[in-house]
């Protein structure tokens, strides 16, 4: 006997499954099947989206995933994928807001969108330097009984340390 969720061709097909109950689960994006986690690849088709490059039609699935992965302890969420792969402007815009969204890197199409991901995910001139003062600057008025500082114009806690330890514990070699 046939399985009931097979096609003529050996396509799969899901059980009717409710797409807005999909992406609400996607906290537990590892206890879907593969079926399911194929229809959320497909956002644009299975929601009826209209693609822009500003993105903001899967602003809410973008965020969502970026806190769905955290909170399942994945460190590294990666974003993508930038369809207009020789627009390298716009790889740039959509890259550098998934960045503020908490993505770690993107998922590329073409060679020639390595460079400006690189770019893009890398620390920034003088990040590494700043997250070391930082960290330095909030050891020595620790000592002092300090809980707060303002460094380089900033107001630092130890929130904002240990961001700065993360980081530098990523890139700092």
């Amino acid at each position: 006997m046939k399985d009931a969720n097979q096609g003529t061709g050996g396509e799969r097909f899901t059980d009717g499954v409710d797409l807005g109950e999909l992406v609400a689960a996607t906290k537990d994006v590892e206890k879907l099947s593969p079926e399911q986690q194929e229809m959320l690849e497909d956002a644009e088709q299975n929601f009826g989206f209209t693609w822009t490059a500003e993105g903001t039609e899967t602003l809410y699935h973008r965020s969502r995933a970026v806190i769905a992965c955290k909170a399942a302890g994945k460190r590294f969420p990666i974003g993508g994928m930038w369809q207009e792969v020789h627009d390298l402007e716009g790889l740039r815009k959509q890259a550098l807001f998934n960045k503020q969204l908490g993505f770690s890197g993107e998922i590329i199409l073409h060679p020639s969108n390595v460079a400006v991901i690189n770019e893009v995910y890398s620390p920034a001139a003088g990040q590494l330097d700043f997250y070391r003062g930082m960290i330095e600057a909030f050891a020595a008025a620790e000592k002092e009984g300090q809980g707060a500082i303002m460094y380089r114009g900033e107001h630092i806690d130890i929130a904002h340390v240990e961001t700065a330890r993360s980081f530098l514990a990523l890139w700092d070699h």
